[in-house]
């Protein structure tokens, strides 16, 4: 099913509900740029043999409504560029996926973002996760907690970054490294960070 719907870029409306994926295993680019798709449903998806969802919804610009509640993702090796520049998702409920063996996770959610809630765990260190964000607006991130450092490009104008649950640290191309806290934190401020 990889590159199914490939640039199919008038396409504003596709009904799944009866898709049989139980066999598949790839969803790599299945979606991407769909730039007119507004909502899309596949919580019927059977997604337990799939091991590459890189790019899925790359450039899905008007993709306002994405409900991916049970996606099983035990087996997938690969998120790169799954959400890029899927600048119309308000929130975004990954807290089903299984990332244990997902070891790229580079530019997941790369590009213009207008995320105010994104409910999403990386459990695998030795994951690739970097510019897994581009954070150039002033809306806030909220995440779970992450495993290592993670690259982001940072807009040197913006001081509202990301917070997570607890203290991490995030570095950009030139090494700046920020300290975010969380928002029941003492150290909380606004949800700004401290340059180290």
């Amino acid at each position: 099913m990889n590159f199914m719907f490939y640039n199919c870029s008038s396409l504003n409306y596709i009904n799944l509900s009866n898709f049989d994926t139980t066999k598949t295993e790839k969803m790599n680019s299945m979606f991407f740029n769909c730039t007119s798709l507004k909502s899309l449903d596949l919580s019927n998806f059977d997604t337990s043999q799939v091991n590459n969802m890189s790019s899925m919804f790359y450039n899905c610009i008007n993709l306002a409504y994405l409900n991916l509640s049970n996606f099983i993702t035990s087996q997938v090796n690969d998120t790169s560029e799954m959400f890029y520049n899927c600048k119309s998702l308000k929130s975004l409920d990954l807290s089903n996926f299984n990332t244990s063996n997902i070891i790229n996770l580079d530019s997941m959610f790369y590009g213009r973002q207008n995320l105010e809630l994104l409910n999403f765990s990386i459990s695998n260190p030795e994951a690739r996760i970097n510019n897994i964000f581009m954070l150039t607006d002033s809306n806030l991130i909220f995440c779970s907690e992450y495993s290592g450092e993670i690259s982001i490009d940072i807009n040197s104008s913006m001081k509202k970054l990301v917070y997570c649950n607890d203290i991490r640290k995030y570095n950009n191309n030139s090494n700046i490294k920020y300290k975010c806290y969380s928002k029941n934190s003492p150290s909380y401020n606004n949800g700004t960070c401290d340059i180290l």
